[in-house]
């Protein structure tokens, strides 16, 4: 989907609302999962060295 989006945007045609809008709504979700899951993993192991110690 995405090289079609980028293939459509070089040679000058109209972008689909909708797709423009899937793929923004899709980067922002994948961005949010990405920083949650470097959250979880450092708490994680904020709270592995708390019970060692």
């Amino acid at each position: 989907m995405g090289a079609h989006f980028l293939q459509t945007f070089s040679m000058g045609e109209n972008l689909s609302f909708r797709l423009t809008m899937l793929m923004i709504l899709l980067i922002a979700a994948g961005s949010f999962m990405a920083l949650k899951g470097i959250m979880l993993h450092s708490m994680s192991a904020i709270l592995k060295g708390i019970r060692a110690a």
